[in-house]
């Protein structure tokens, strides 16, 4: 859950139930359009060596051995789109001719630059639905399960959990106490 996106996860939901206008929603199905297409965009475009080189290099990061997508160019923590824009004219224009907005191009590069731990967060979420009625012994003793948080120790020792989902939904026990559980339990 982050701040930049938020127009993006619930704007479609306030204006089902009565809480965004139709002026609201209107602009949310443009920049939506435009994020969507400018990622489509980026996605597709492929990154010239002889053009993409002396930029990366003078980002103090590896040339390219082989011509390679944007997407995998972005998710270097050297390289961002405003730079690859001001450098390359041709994926300038491109982008351009989609937007002018500095925040739709802004959420494409999060987007990218952030896609593999998204997809591993939703993973691991559906994980977590799927195991939510997976039964945790009584007798665990979660102090011996030294990959827990201690704070997740001390929460899931006084609350004493019967399934996954219960232990889930405790204030202090992190995603990654409920993995350590789940790997403990299938074992």
């Amino acid at each position: 859950l982050r701040q930049d996106n938020a127009d993006l996860r619930l704007t479609e939901f306030g204006h089902r139930i009565g809480l965004a206008t139709e002026e609201r929603y209107q602009r949310y199905l443009h920049r939506k359009a435009e994020i969507d297409a400018v990622h489509k965009f980026v996605a597709g475009y492929s990154a010239d060596m002889d053009v993409y080189n002396p930029i990366l290099e003078s980002l103090g990061t590896a040339p390219l051995k082989q011509t390679m997508k944007v997407p995998q160019i972005i998710t270097r923590p050297q390289v961002n789109l405003p730079v690859l824009m001001g450098r390359d004219p041709e994926i300038n224009a491109g982008i351009r001719a989609i937007t002018n907005d500095d925040r739709v191009i802004e959420q494409v590069e999060i987007q990218l630059k952030y896609a593999g731990y998204i997809e591993k967060e939703f993973e691991m979420a559906e994980e977590v639905v799927r195991q939510e009625g997976l039964v945790i012994p009584d007798k665990l003793q979660y102090q011996n399960l030294k990959s827990l948080s201690k704070e997740g120790q001390l929460k899931l020792e006084k609350v004493r959990p019967e399934t996954i989902g219960q232990a889930s939904r405790i204030s202090g026990v992190t995603p990654s106490d409920i993995a350590v559980l789940m790997v403990y339990l299938k074992n």
